[in-house]
Parts: C-alpha cells; structure tokens; sequence
C-alpha cells in the first residue's frame, strides 16, 4: 500500500541558552545522585561493620561463659 515510500529527516537537537541551563541542572542532579548513593554505601557498610563486631562480641561472650561452666564443672 505504502511502496516507494520514503521517510526523509534532518533532525536538530535544540541548542542555545535554554539546553545549556537544562544540561547544567541534568548534570547537578546526576552528581547528587552520585553523591546520595555513595553516601548510603557508606552508611550500609558502617552498619554491617557494626551489626559484624556485635556478632563477634556476642560470641566471645557465650564462649566465655562456655568456658567458665566448663571449669566450674571440673572443680
């Protein structure tokens, strides 16, 4: 139905003071989010190191108290 047809476009990106301000806040919302996520990396691997050395200080403890019954036993 449509043979022969043929689509021609000469397609332009805008350019000028208004695409320059739309690129510069692009960019400052790119950097933010950037930023927001390397600062909640930060914050989530702050927790694992501190959920990390609670496990370690809770274990140290029932092995502690293991131990103590263990010779309590003996005596």
């Amino acid at each position: 139905m449509a043979d022969g047809f043929e689509v021609k476009s000469a397609g332009k990106r805008v350019q000028g003071k208004k695409r320059d301000e739309q690129d510069a806040r692009l960019g400052k919302i790119e950097d933010k989010k950037a930023a927001d996520k390397a600062a909640a990396a930060e914050v989530d691997a702050t927790r694992k190191a501190a959920a990390a050395e609670e496990a370690a200080r809770v274990e140290a403890e029932r092995q502690a108290a293991e131990a103590a019954e263990a010779e309590a036993r003996q005596k």
